[in-house]
């Protein structure tokens, strides 16, 4: 027994005298503060995101982060409102993260409203145009008013039929 207890207070000592390490902490990433991009000022036609695992139908006051994807079908419009620009015009068919559409459009010169205002003018400017009037040809009575007399011009009485 003093054979196997000698050993085994031996190694219980060269344990204990061991220079005891603190556990190490794991580091955790903190993810990146995650700011909208834009908030939808106008939407037409079938315009959905993905965001939070799910697709959803894009509603006006929604605001969408760079990160989400954005699918707009044939015909649809989109307005974004970010915060330091003016408002931006997506129509569909597109498909896309928001971020990457919004830099696109904003590249992209804007389809000049003007020059499309100017050939409609210039369409209804050459166009022969007139104006008629209809009158009508009946006028009719207040009702209750046939058979009233007239107020006699110095009276200070009320309506004659009331009495």
């Amino acid at each position: 027994m003093k054979r196997l207890a000698f050993p085994l207070l031996m190694s219980l000592v060269i344990l204990g005298c061991g220079k005891r390490e603190e556990p190490k902490k794991a580091e955790v990433a903190t993810p990146a503060k995650v700011e909208p991009a834009a908030s939808v000022v106008f939407a037409k036609g079938t315009v959905q995101h993905f965001a939070q695992g799910i697709w959803q139908a894009v509603a006006i006051n929604d605001r969408l982060l760079l990160a989400d994807s954005l699918e707009m079908a044939a015909g649809s419009v989109l307005e974004l409102a970010p915060d330091s620009a003016q408002t931006i015009k997506l129509a569909g068919p597109q498909k896309g993260l928001v971020g990457e559409l919004m830099e696109v459009a904003l590249r992209a010169p804007a389809a000049s409203t003007v020059t499309k205002t100017v050939s409609v003018v210039k369409k209804i400017q050459g166009s022969k145009q007139t104006l008629t009037t209809q009158t009508p040809t009946a006028v009719a009575g207040i009702r209750g008013t046939a058979g009233r007399a007239p107020l006699p011009p110095d009276s200070a009485q009320g309506d004659s039929s009331s009495q």
